[in-house]
């Protein structure tokens, strides 16, 4: 148990809950800190199933801006060491979310401000209460949004949503965003966190290779030729003929069973 995180294990999946419900789960470079080092340890622990969650009234409020003005007063005395790696640690956060063997659900519900909305979206879904509201004000607060989201929100709503929510600070209701493909389930506030299983659960259902390399091709193929996109697609598809687990798939359709999959 942390000071400002739990962790707690179903299964295969590692459940983090953000547990400072008195400042709405403000992101503090305490919290940075400690979810950069539980991440990676559950990592090389062999642990690659997340789901995040918050604890009281909102998943985050985004920045713990009484520990960030001690922050800027830190950087302008030439004391920015601390403030760097954190936000380097964020950053390293993101890309183990992206590996093609970790898998990742953010459950949220009431406020997902800043960076709640940047740990949300360096996953791979979002599961939403219907009384969520995602907000991005970093501009309106001297600060740029971070962890790749500029990217990975222009990817997932498109040019136009992403400028409204990161120039114009639009507050986006769960209900948009859910229509605009932000969130891919709409649950009662209550339901978030078994909905969240519910996904990862669909997710160990399939064969873990074909899984790794599709999440692996969607990260890549949007910045190829469309020609490229679908050449690497016919050689990620020889590959995995050579495999167990799309013989099993086979076989299994034609007895009509659940597959048995090895990840091989």
């Amino acid at each position: 148990m942390s000071s400002v995180l739990t962790v707690e294990q179903r299964g295969n999946v590692s459940l983090i809950g953000l547990n400072d419900a008195e400042h709405l789960n403000a992101f503090s470079i305490t919290m940075i800190e400690e979810l950069h080092q539980v991440i990676t340890r559950q990592v090389a622990d062999g642990n690659n199933r997340f789901i995040f969650h918050g604890h009281g009234p909102s998943f985050s409020s985004g920045a713990h801006m009484d520990d960030y003005l001690q922050t800027l007063r830190d950087v302008q005395q030439n004391k920015a060491h601390r403030f760097y790696e954190s936000e380097r640690k964020l950053l390293d956060i993101a890309r183990i979310l992206r590996r093609p063997t970790t898998f990742s659900v953010t459950a949220v519900h009431g406020w997902v401000i800043g960076i709640g909305v940047e740990l949300a979206l360096a996953c791979d879904f979002i599961v939403s209460a219907d009384d969520a509201t995602f907000w991005m004000p970093e501009t309106a607060s001297g600060w740029n949004a971070g962890m790749g989201v500029a990217n990975r929100l222009t990817r997932t709503v498109g040019s136009g949503w992403a400028r409204r929510m990161l120039l114009l600070n639009e507050k986006v209701p769960a209900t948009k965003a859910a229509d605009i493909g932000m969130v891919a389930r709409l649950v009662p506030a209550t339901k978030v966190v078994d909905e969240a299983l519910a996904v990862m659960q669909t997710l160990d259902r399939h064969s873990p290779l074909a899984t790794q390399y599709q999440k692996r091709l969607l990260e890549i193929l949007p910045n190829v030729s469309i020609d490229d996109s679908m050449e690497l697609e016919i050689i990620t598809g020889y590959w995995l003929a050579h495999t167990h687990d799309v013989r099993e798939a086979a076989q299994a359709f034609i007895e009509k069973r659940r597959p048995d999959f090895t990840g091989s």
